[in-house]
């Protein structure tokens, strides 16, 4: 799962929370200051599948849960569970 936050992030990559995707962008792609600059780009886009995909619209709450239970389950199940978080201080709410 993965929780994007405000900020500069936006301009690096497309969060889809509907396809449960992130594709990373160029930012730089289609800016180019001299016509020696103008070079096919051959690099695909990379794109990342996650399980659910989180924004600043989604409450700390509603992430819990959702992350909480399916390791809760695994580990009733029998199966090893964690649930690991990263990322800067002060982010959550």
């Amino acid at each position: 799962m993965l929780k994007v936050s405000p900020g500069e992030g936006g301009s690096f990559f497309n969060a889809d929370k509907r396809k449960k995707q992130v594709t990373l962008v160029d930012p730089t792609a289609g800016q180019s200051s001299s016509a020696d600059d103008r070079r096919p780009t051959v690099a695909a886009p990379k794109m990342f599948a996650f399980d659910a995909i989180f924004t600043e619209e989604d409450s700390q709450t509603e992430i819990c849960s959702s992350a909480l239970t399916d390791v809760i389950h695994a580990v009733i199940n029998g199966t090893d569970g964690c649930l690991f978080c990263f990322g800067h201080a002060g982010l959550g709410e």
